[in-house]
């Protein structure tokens, strides 16, 4: 059987934090089990090496499949949609919000199949006592400039409706 694997360079594995995020991305990807998200197979993450073994799943990413073949997109985008907004209905079902969801993080292959992927920012929706207790300026704001919930730019709580 063949398989992806997402690894840590030697000059990322001196890096603490990149390691960390590793470990937390392989932790969320354990816990979510459907047929529109990437399959998680193994990870280890040691002062040696580092990495995630997945599903090899055959495609592009979105970002590139809208670039190079734009009206496969428009043919295929309902179900595009639903398969996406399944994942997330089943991220969310699990208390788990994906925080990073744009164009690269979707896979999609010739057959229609959808992939979502890329868990590094994953996160557990706010909590209303976690709230109270962490400043607004120690809240981190993370993602991608472009996708970023405005709720999040604003350090505000954060819903599923982040990912939407």
């Amino acid at each position: 059987q063949t398989f992806a694997m997402k690894l840590l360079l030697p000059e990322a594995l001196t890096d603490n934090e990149q390691k960390r995020i590793m470990k937390h991305e392989a932790s969320v990807a354990r816990q979510l089990e459907h047929p529109n998200i990437i399959h998680f197979v193994d990870s280890k993450v040691s002062r040696k090496q580092a990495y995630i073994i997945m599903e090899l799943f055959r495609s592009l990413n979105l970002k590139s499949v809208i670039r190079s073949d734009l009206n496969s997109v428009h043919v295929r985008l309902k179900k595009l949609m639903e398969c996406c907004t399944q994942a997330l209905a089943y991220m969310h079902e699990k208390n788990w919000l994906h925080k990073d969801i744009k164009p690269d993080n979707i896979l999609l292959n010739k057959g229609g199949e959808v992939r979502v992927i890329d868990f590094s920012l994953a996160s557990r929706p706010s909590s209303s006592v976690g709230r109270m207790v962490t400043r607004k300026k120690k809240i981190a704001i993370q993602g991608t400039r472009t996708y970023i919930a405005p709720e999040q730019i604003r350090r505000e709580k954060i819903t599923t409706a982040a990912d939407i």
